[in-house]
């Protein structure tokens, strides 16, 4: 009888012969099912096929499985079942064992890079009175002892902003879990990790080298090289990776240039010539994003920094040079063609001009309903009372103060406090 026995460091194979083994360990092969853990001890040989063998000489159950394991040759299918029972999927699934391994790595490497390139990393509270630095809905829950209601963070950001203004670095970041009481699917959990870092005297340009590097570094760490296929693609994170300003890929893609565009009139009726469903209140910035992600996002499989988003979705962000009506933001997308991976960096500063009040001249902040709207931001500084609402392609807009852009000093030299610049990566949902 042959059987293989796994641990974490790989299989083994176990032969079982009236010749070597006992007629009392022979007896145990009846009642082994799969998923006990069971101790072997024989001579190890290689069988004519050159296969690693234990001539079994006993054989000890360890521990029994009282449930019965899913069907051995087709592992866990059932995608629900997989992301419920992930222990399950680890043990029928080797792409689940190492895709889970390669996420430790992942984090790791994360961490190893971020502190040799002199970033402090920090905990910040996981419970919080007044919630924010995002929008999304929180989950809640109760203090016996302070008698007080208390919510789950949706973002790190208001206490790592803190620890640069304390003064103890101008470096710092946090690999921590959250928390959005939002939808639920197959790629996005209420509950997830996400690594968040904050650095001051830096601007947009500086986050995005950053992001090449780290990138750089965990494809070297992975996969020994910055090459290597995903699918039927060869996905490369050499960097410079390209850096796009929005207007220019829309323009490429569609032909409508944005810059030349003067009204939201003039933007909505170019949408809807190309052949897009914009709606009747859109502003031009609203359009631009939205064809963006329509036509020109799928497009994005290698590494790439898209720049220069509209002012209108991104209200707190610093202008761009010459050019008001874009900010210095950018995203970075990856194979956005399959399963997308986004990237998103900021830059900015207190000196901005008065954020809320620009988001009401722009209309560019959405109304959120139910009980919840607005809380956590005080009244005073509740932009959801602008009119206007946010197309359906911006589900988290950048409406607080995460997304507030700075102007390097360096390249700038104008007065006001210290800029910083921000780094929000989600890792895994």
């Amino acid at each position: 009888m042959f059987m293989d026995i796994h641990d974490a460091g790989g299989k083994i194979q176990i032969f079982s012969h009236k010749d070597t083994t006992p007629e009392e360990a022979r007896a145990l092969l009846p009642m082994i099912d799969i998923g006990d853990i069971i101790g072997v001890t024989g001579i190890v040989r290689r069988t004519k096929r050159g296969e690693l063998t234990i001539n079994a000489q006993t054989i000890t159950m360890l521990t029994k499985s009282l449930l019965p394991m899913p069907e051995k040759w087709h592992g866990l299918s059932d995608i629900e079942l997989r992301y419920r029972k992930r222990h399950l999927d680890i043990m029928t699934n080797e792409d689940s064992k190492l895709r889970f391994q390669q996420r430790s790595k992942i984090l790791s490497g994360i961490r190893r890079f971020m502190e040799n390139d002199g970033f402090m990393e920090v905990e910040t509270p996981m419970l919080h009175s007044v919630y924010g630095g995002a929008t999304a809905e929180p989950f809640k829950t109760h203090h016996n002892t302070l008698k007080l209601d208390m919510y789950l963070r949706i973002a790190p950001e208001l206490f790592l902003k803190r620890t640069l203004v304390s003064g103890l670095t101008d470096k710092v970041f946090e690999i921590n879990r959250n928390f959005r009481n939002e939808g639920v699917s197959t790629r996005h959990n209420p509950e997830f990790t996400m690594m968040e870092c904050y650095w001051a005297y830096a601007d947009y340009e500086d986050i995005m080298d950053l992001v090449e590097r780290l990138f750089e570094s965990l494809a070297l760490s992975i996969h020994g090289a910055t090459e290597f296929p995903f699918g039927d693609k060869t996905m490369s994170f050499k960097g410079p990776f390209k850096r796009v300003p929005m207007p220019d890929a829309v323009k490429e893609a569609t032909g409508i240039d944005f810059l030349a565009i003067k009204t939201d009139e003039e933007a909505r009726a170019a949408a809807k010539a190309a052949g897009f469903a914009v709606e009747k209140d859109w502003t031009r910035g609203e359009c631009l994003a939205f064809i963006f992600e329509e036509k020109v996002e799928s497009t994005l499989i290698q590494p790439s920094h898209v720049t220069h988003f509209p002012k209108d979705i991104s209200p707190f962000a610093k202008e761009v040079p010459g050019e008001p009506r874009l900010v210095e933001r950018f995203e970075t997308y990856c194979n956005a063609s399959g399963t997308r991976q986004r990237l998103l960096g900021t830059e900015r500063s207190r000196r901005a001009a008065p954020p809320h009040g620009r988001a009401a001249r722009t209309g560019a902040c959405p109304r959120r309903k139910g009980k919840t709207a607005g809380r956590g931001i005080p009244r005073r500084d509740r932009p959801g009372h602008a009119a206007g609402r946010w197309p359906r392609h911006r589900r988290r807009p950048s409406h607080h103060a995460s997304d507030q852009c700075a102007v390097d000093p360096r390249r700038h030299p104008l007065p006001g406090p210290p800029q910083q610049g921000r780094l929000r990566t989600t890792l895994f949902k």
